[in-house]
């Protein structure tokens, strides 16, 4: 997989069952909450991409910047 390929149009069908190391990451990044909406990284859609093998996992977050102010991107 190239670096930007997780930005690429995926086909759309239906959602199949996601595997347990896959929905264990999953439930720990609804864990990682967004300070300045409040709301989890994965409800916000922040995350475009997620692997896991073995005990590793790697996880693509697309950040942007929500206001002018925000604090957590710097210039």
């Amino acid at each position: 997989m190239g670096f930007l390929d997780f930005l690429k149009e995926k086909p759309r069908g239906k959602l199949k069952e996601l595997p347990p190391a896959v929905k264990e990451v999953v439930e720990e990044l609804r864990k990682v909450i967004d300070p300045e909406t409040g709301l989890n990284i994965v409800g916000e859609g922040l995350v475009y991409g997620l692997t896991v093998e073995n005990k590793k996992a790697m996880v693509w977050l697309l950040l942007v910047r929500t206001t002018p102010e925000c604090h957590f991107v710097r210039q």
